[in-house]
């Protein structure tokens, strides 16, 4: 199905995913997906391209507190 939603072989969307989980914790990475659906709750492309932008986001913002400890 996702395939279908992102025009991209599903090996190639996973490889982000998996960045992500593994750089972020788990609640984190569900936040993003939750932010992304409420944006864009048909998904697609848009949609995925949206939760990587938050994930990345977050990702800075993880930096930035780790740079203050």
């Amino acid at each position: 199905m996702m395939e279908a939603w992102l025009a991209r072989p599903r090996h190639i969307y996973q490889v982000d995913v998996y960045r992500f989980a593994d750089r972020l914790p788990l609640v984190e990475v569900l936040d993003a997906v939750k932010i992304a659906q409420t944006k864009f709750p048909d998904g697609g492309l848009r949609g995925f391209k949206y939760f990587c932008g938050v994930c990345h986001r977050k990702l800075d913002d993880q930096e930035i507190r780790h740079a203050w400890d």
